[in-house]
């Protein structure tokens, strides 16, 4: 049951340091104004992700600690991570940008928050920085898309992680009560 566990916690941790390292890179390639509201909470998320893994690997060592407290921090970074997804959805701000389509000032991806790199108006016309350099367009708009697919993935495994360490702490109960009835609790007990 360990077993399960770790590689439930291993993909946990893999699929949460892949969202919040791509978070950071288009976070860091935002050249004009703020970083996206969208990407820092991807940043975030996928933060409590990674904090959530490396919690539940060192707490899988300690007994009493093993069941609720992970529990609940990887239903936090759970949550975290497919509200995420879902906001910066990129689901949502991507919504039916093509990243094949990376002509500057052509369709949807040129000055879209996630990908434009920031936008701005200089006399009446709106530039943006990667709409301007079109070769940007593509590789920004692959990142957030597969960056959206990280955290949906994050979020199925903190799920898997919740249904793994349930699942054990169950059956280690049903355990114990059969040994318990049967009178080989005393036995081994003693």
């Amino acid at each position: 049951m360990q077993l399960a566990t770790g590689i439930a916690r291993t993909f946990q941790l893999l699929f949460s340091i892949v969202a919040l390292g791509l978070s950071i890179t288009l976070g860091i390639q935002q050249i004009i104004g703020a970083v996206p509201p969208q990407t820092k909470w991807a940043e975030s998320a996928g933060t409590l992700g990674v904090v959530a893994a490396l919690f539940g690997i060192i707490i899988s060592f300690l007994e009493s600690w093993q069941e609720f407290v992970p529990w609940l921090l990887d239903l936090l970074a759970g949550i975290a991570l497919l509200a995420a997804g879902i906001s910066q959805a990129y689901a949502v701000t991507l919504g039916n940008v093509d990243c094949d389509n990376t002509a500057a000032h052509n369709g949807l991806a040129w000055d879209n928050v996630l990908i434009s790199g920031g936008c701005e108006y200089r006399d009446e016309i709106k530039h943006c920085y990667n709409g301007d350099h079109g070769q940007y367009i593509r590789p920004r708009c692959v990142w957030a898309k597969v960056d959206t697919l990280f955290m949906f993935l994050g979020f199925a495994a903190c799920v898997g992680v919740m249904i793994v360490t349930r699942s054990i702490a169950e059956a280690s109960r049903n355990i114990s009560a059969l040994f318990e009835v049967s009178g080989w609790g005393n036995i081994m007990g003693s």
